[in-house]
This record gives structure tokens, C-alpha cells and sequence, in this order.
């Protein structure tokens, strides 16, 4: 079964510009099989969607639950075909290239596992990781990757 890691933002950015910041960020490749372009890497797919301030599937629990208003969703699925160095690589490449997009377009915003559980948030320019990721911290990629920012126990909105 695939893994879903969802990243959530509240400033508005085209999905032209996401396609473009993650395909350099993962260092991706763009497909486009039918119309609907994502990013490919060996261990993951990436897809961006801008999301605008009249979608119908902006709910307010999200608003109310999340504290801003989503204006990106990017889906990051890891491949189940990826081999297990792959998969170390694409996590890594999930949580540093969503910490720069937050910070590149000075966002609020969440990294949420399967669109749920908050594994990072930056608010207010600080970011800070959930110390509860024992599991994922398992891959030392993202140990190193997210050695200086605070681990604390972050607020869990849709557990």
C-alpha cells in the first residue's frame, strides 16, 4: 500500500509554480500520462493543487482544525516499488522540500502522514517537528535534515 504525506499551506501558489518549485526542490520529473501532470521521482509521486477560496471542498472544520485557511495541497505518495534507499531519499526529499516551500512563500503550514496526523508545522515563521515520529526518525536522512529545528508534542486536530 502506498504511504500519502499531505502538505498544506495557506498562501496561495499557482500549480504551475508548485510543479516547477518541486520538480527543482526533489529534483523530479514532470509526466503527464493523460492530461494530469505530477512529479516523479525513483521513490515517490509528487502532485500539487491550488486550492481557491471558493472550492467546494474546502471545509470549515479544515479552517477551524488547522487555524488558516488551505490554499496548496501537495500530495507526496511513496512508490511501493521504490527500493528501501529510494524510499529513505523520498522522505527526505518530502520534509526539506516542504520546509522550503514554507519557508520560500513564507506560509503557515502542516505536513500531515495519510492527510491526518501532523508530523511538522510552521506557524508564525517557527518551525517545529512533532517528537512523536520515532518511526519516521528511524531514517537517519531526516535525522540530519531536521537536527536543528524543536521537536515537541504537536497538537493533533483530526486524531
Amino acid at each position: 500500500m502506498a504511504i500519502d504525506i499531505h502538505l498544506e499551506a495557506a498562501r496561495a501558489v499557482g500549480e504551475e509554480e508548485m510543479l516547477a518549485f518541486f520538480g527543482r526542490a526533489a529534483d523530479a520529473t514532470l509526466m503527464d500520462p493523460d492530461g494530469s501532470r505530477y512529479l516523479r521521482t525513483p521513490g515517490m509521486d509528487i502532485t500539487p493543487f491550488a486550492i481557491g477560496p471558493d472550492d467546494p471542498d474546502e471545509y470549515e472544520y479544515r479552517l477551524t482544525a488547522l487555524g488558516f485557511r488551505r490554499r496548496v495541497l501537495v500530495i507526496f505518495r511513496l512508490r511501493n516499488l521504490a527500493t528501501e534507499d529510494e524510499t529513505a531519499e523520498a522522505e527526505r526529499q518530502i520534509v526539506t522540500s516542504a520546509l522550503e516551500f514554507l519557508s520560500t512563500y513564507e506560509s503557515d503550514g502542516v505536513l500531515l502522514h495519510y492527510g491526518e496526523y501532523v508530523m511538522l508545522e510552521r506557524r508564525n515563521g517557527e518551525v517545529a517537528i512533532d517528537s512523536g515520529l520515532e518511526a519516521f526518525m528511524e531514517n537517519p536522512l531526516l535525522t540530519d535534515a531536521l537536527a536543528d529545528y524543536p521537536h515537541r508534542k504537536l497538537r493533533q486536530p483530526f486524531q
